[in-house]
């Protein structure tokens, strides 16, 4: 069972259907989009990222923790979940989906980078329509 990324929203996006996406992992965790994120000088779509920190309640059952302590700690650092302005996220998706279609040796050894591309150009179309509501988001890290 592996993990997809999803966008969570802070209220419904009137035509919104996420079930269409790659939601590809890989273009939001690894360092080297991280580090071709500031390369191209806009944020790493990691910082994008949040999830409610009750959820964990649901991940870990009593018995994983010697002491409930820990579990609260967990969350204490995990934080709020936090929504961002999607014209804030928008820059970056853009400039990475630009560049990694146009520069294909950028990720030559990457087979997937079609899916790379397409994967953000989806993303793109969602922030702009959750944009154009008024709808905050972020990305959170989902099993599969």
């Amino acid at each position: 069972m592996g993990s997809v990324i999803d966008i969570v929203f802070d209220r419904e996006v009137t035509g919104y259907e996420g079930c269409d996406r790659y939601s590809l992992a890989e273009v939001y965790f690894e360092k080297k989009f991280d580090d071709l994120a500031r390369r191209l000088g806009v944020a790493p779509l990691g910082d994008f990222y949040s999830d409610d920190p009750n959820k964990l309640d649901g991940d870990f059952d009593e018995d994983f923790f010697d002491d409930p302590a820990e579990l609260e700690r967990m969350k204490r650092e995990m934080g709020p979940e936090e929504f961002f302005d999607p014209a804030d996220a928008l820059k970056s998706v853009t400039v990475l989906r630009d560049h990694l279609r146009d520069n294909p040796k950028e990720l030559k050894k990457s087979p997937r980078r079609n899916k790379l591309v397409d994967e953000l150009t989806e993303v793109e179309k969602t922030l702009n329509l959750a944009k154009s509501q008024g709808v905050k988001f972020h990305f959170v890290l989902t099993p599969d």
